[in-house]
């Protein structure tokens, strides 16, 4: 059985962010953890050497000019449930795929497929940025 379903809150978030620590994300990146309500865990980057919303707002300008709908202006945050490859690119979608492992590595594995609530032990939220604190991009870490 999957530790991640038992575990309480406190023991998921220490689990996870060990789980972060050891997935060789580079220096740079500012992140926080959260585990609401038992079964919402919540990662927020604040901060990273590359732009991690490029992507994101050249899809939501191409959605505009198509159909009118959605933010022709770029976003300074945005919520995603799972890292979609068309939404990063390079280092930091590789960078992205680790943080998403991380998160996920107690989730799903649950014994009981009849019910999909069932099938996951937590939802996974990754914020870039906040409404009250935007997204920045920090300069590329250079070592020597």
């Amino acid at each position: 059985m999957n530790p991640g379903y038992f575990a309480t809150k406190k023991e998921l978030k220490t689990m996870i962010s060990d789980e972060l620590k050891g997935a060789g994300i580079p220096k740079g990146w500012k992140m926080s953890l959260s585990v609401r309500d038992e079964r919402r865990v919540n990662l927020t980057i604040q901060a990273a050497p590359f732009d991690l919303l490029k992507k994101i707002n050249e899809k939501n300008l191409r959605r505009f000019q198509l159909t009118g709908r959605g933010e022709p202006n770029p976003v300074s945050y945005a919520t995603i449930s799972h890292v979609a490859p068309d939404d990063f690119e390079g280092e930091a979608l590789d960078v992205m795929k680790k943080i998403s492992a991380a998160l996920n590595k107690y989730n799903y594995d649950h014994p009981d497929y009849h019910d999909y609530k069932s099938s996951f032990n937590y939802l996974t939220e990754i914020n870039l940025g906040t409404n009250l604190v935007p997204f920045k991009v920090t300069a590329a870490n250079v070592t020597a």
